[in-house]
């Protein structure tokens, strides 16, 4: 590895580091307690790995059955680490991140070798690189880093999906049949998740299909697209679906969804394609100088690339519009923006390769490389040029700021107060604070004063409590406390 590369590790471990400090925190919370009640118990019955599957499974079958298809989703989320232990919690920002890391690796890897063909290692600081980028700029960290539900329901099938395209390169370039089976097993298995990327998974495999009939290789790559499609319909028509679509109550138009969707994603690029995104670009241009100037990809390649990047982000988009007549909540935003992220990559670096016989380079991009990643540190500090006119602040930042006015630490004792009662076997009905301390990174959802709210009635049936509820006398203290908090916090920020 080179000195650059590892200087740049350095620096990036280091700036990631309030990321993973402020993990320790967190805790779980909506949806965590829901999906993992049958795991609990099998836990608290002393079962084995054997007994936490099957609770699993079950788990799995039974959302499948009364709230939503997606066959593979509803035994990952019954795991969640806090059934093993409240403090397990904080394992969900590394599980994630892990996620995240390791599907960018393999693809890049697979870029690197079978597309670029070079045997260069370099794909691991860029890999390393990208994640640093998304996570500071990710659009909902709560959704996306602090939230096992919600994070791990989309941003692991996004690694799956991302390493389903590997999988296809792959095959494109070798013919392996390992590589086609691979595809397709990824394919059902990501069709079981998310509806937003097992769309995707199947635009993809759509794509690899034309491209195979189009060099006039074999055809075996349709296969992908079977499964994909079986497990697709399999999610949609699944008894709980149903049931999921009947209280949401909104009848999708298709030509509506397309016409507002075309535009949907502009704006989306708009608000992404910032100052700092520009930079980490031409970071990421400089890092691959050496296996770019000997590959000319023209630039028809390019303009396909980008319309094929646009297709399968509109697509993407249209899933949840016509669902719901939205684009979704943060966790979908996360999903769409790290896609985006690897999109513009690819179409950057592909056009780079058609303009590098037009730029002189230096003897020694390297340099280059170090000052720009200097830059873009210092843009992503805070210097930055959003499309709003408020700065937008990164992940790393935020949580600085929230750790700096006691928000963060605030936050972890209310909850840990919070968890002693729900640990309390004696009191059935449990009555909480409500949380004074609301960070805008960590912290996602609150329950209610009503303990027949859904998320109230989670947290009750996995501690074994009748009910849990706010204390009701309290709510009118608690606006003004809020109040208060977010006064100092403006003033400590000016």
């Amino acid at each position: 590895m080179k000195k650059t590369d590892i200087f740049i590790t350095a620096v990036v471990i280091i700036i990631l580091l309030p990321i993973f400090i402020a993990a320790f925190y967190n805790h779980p919370s909506a949806d965590d307690f829901s999906y993992s009640v049958f795991t609990k118990r099998a836990i608290e019955n002393g079962g084995n790995i054997i007994d936490i599957v099957k609770a699993a499974w079950r788990n799995n079958i039974g959302y499948y059955n009364s709230w939503q298809g997606l066959y593979v989703s509803g035994f990952i989320l019954a795991l969640q680490p806090a059934i093993f232990g409240e403090h397990f919690y904080a394992l969900t920002t590394f599980i994630v991140t892990g996620c995240i890391f390791i599907g960018i690796l393999i693809l890049a890897k697979t870029i690197y070798k079978y597309v670029l063909k070079s045997e260069s290692k370099r794909y691991w600081i860029v890999s390393l690189v990208t994640l640093f980028f998304v996570l500071e700029k990710m659009p909902s960290p709560a959704e996306g880093l602090y939230w096992f539900n919600g994070s791990m329901n989309y941003l692991f099938f996004l690694m799956i999906l991302f390493i389903q395209i590997a999988e296809l390169i792959k095959y494109c370039s070798e013919h392996k049949i390992r590589n086609l089976l691979s595809a397709t097993v990824l394919a059902f298995l990501l069709s079981g998740g998310n509806h937003v990327t097992a769309f995707a998974g199947i635009l993809v495999s759509i794509i690899c299909f034309i491209f195979t009939i189009y060099k006039k290789q074999d055809r075996l790559s349709f296969i992908p697209i079977i499964t994909g499609t079986i497990g697709f319909i399999l999610n949609l028509t699944a008894p709980g679906t149903a049931v999921r679509a009947a209280s949401i109550n909104y009848k999708g138009n298709a030509i509506v969804t397309i016409t507002h969707t075309a535009m949907a994603v502009l704006d989306r690029v708009d608000t992404w394609f910032t100052f700092s995104t520009l930079l980490f670009l031409g970071i990421i241009c400089i890092l691959m100088y050496e296996e770019i100037k000997k590959k000319n990809i023209s630039l028809k390649i390019s303009a396909i690339l980008s319309i094929l990047s646009y297709i399968v982000l509109a697509g993407m988009m249209c899933v949840p519009y016509q669902a719901a007549g939205n684009y979704g909540a943060g966790r979908l935003e996360n999903t769409l923006f790290i896609t985006f992220i690897v999109m513009i990559t690819v179409i950057t670096v592909s056009l780079f390769s058609n303009l590098i016989k037009y730029i002189k380079m230096p003897k020694n991009p390297e340099k280059i490389y170090i000052y720009a990643f200097g830059i873009l540190f210092i843009t992503l500090a805070g210097i930055n040029y959003p499309t709003s006119k408020e700065v937008n602040y990164t992940t790393s930042v935020k949580l600085v700021k929230e750790f700096k006015n006691g928000i963060i630490t605030g936050y972890n004792d209310e909850m840990n107060e919070r968890i002693k009662l729900y640990l309390d076997e004696e009191n059935k009905n449990v009555e909480v604070k409500p949380l004074v301390n609301r960070s805008e990174v960590i912290s996602s959802g609150e329950i209610s004063s009503d303990p027949t709210y859904w998320c109230n009635q989670a947290i009750s049936n996995y501690y074994k409590k009748e009910t849990v509820s706010l204390e009701k006398e309290k709510e009118e203290d608690k606006i003004e406390e809020i109040e208060e908090l977010d006064e100092n916090k403006q003033e400590s920020e000016k």
